[in-house]
């Protein structure tokens, strides 16, 4: 059972997160919204189902609810989206990944 202390401590998280990232539920909401419009128009092509590609995706999306419903000059918000935009070209030049052709 978590102590007192701890749970203390998860909930003054919560808040903070609060001021930065948005209340919850709206922050999901826009995500869920969002994920759902861009994989409307994701399908196209055999790349799609690279779970590289979709997780730096969906990270990307996370981020950018958190921009709409919370603190848009977050820093930490931009960092991460910035990082995630570059794991799929790495990833892909790392492993030797070749499932679209070059744009270079």
């Amino acid at each position: 059972m978590a102590s007192e202390d701890s749970i203390k401590g998860v909930n003054k998280i919560l808040e903070d997160r609060g001021s930065s990232h948005g209340p919850f539920d709206k922050q999901t909401a826009a995500a869920q919204e969002m994920k759902a419009v861009f994989y409307k128009y994701y399908n196209v092509g055999n790349w799609h189902t690279d779970p590289v590609v979709r997780e730096a995706v969906d990270m990307i999306i996370h981020k950018l609810s958190r921009i709409a419903v919370g603190n848009p000059y977050f820093e930490d918000h931009w960092k991460d989206i910035a990082g995630y935009a570059l794991l799929p070209p790495r990833y892909k030049k790392m492993k030797k990944v070749k499932v679209v052709p070059d744009d270079d």
